[in-house]
């Protein structure tokens, strides 16, 4: 005898794929506060991908509001790194590589390692 199946969980609606003025909103708000798109469209329940979209439907206007809030974010964390102190520079250059010739080498410089913090 087969197993009953387990009801389905409901459908979400068309609206919850769309950008509301609440979303943009919250959106905006998450913009300056992670810095990252990204992050700050998975934040509302939005992809990438839809955020930039808005941006190119929304116009030159929305595109100002956008920069400003990722300006936001960038100085925010320039802000709370100084405040923790604890970043530091580090060279990442190929094990065992005595050369010295250029340009086979793949040193990554002036990357920024700050403290880990917890997942949101």
């Amino acid at each position: 005898m087969t197993q009953p199946r387990a009801p389905r969980s409901p459908r979400r609606s068309n609206a919850d794929y769309r950008w509301t003025r609440a979303r943009v909103h919250a959106f905006v708000a998450a913009l300056a506060r992670t810095g990252g798109v990204a992050a700050a469209a998975r934040e509302v329940g939005m992809s990438r991908q839809s955020a930039y979209r808005l941006r190119a439907r929304l116009g030159p206007q929305f595109a100002e509001v956008w920069d400003e809030g990722l300006a936001w974010g960038a100085l925010f964390r320039q802000e709370r790194q100084a405040a923790q102190g604890d970043t530091f520079t580090h060279k990442v250059t190929p094990q065992g590589d005595t050369s010295g010739a250029q340009g086979d080498t793949f040193a990554l410089q002036g990357d920024t390692f700050g403290p880990k913090t917890a997942p949101r």
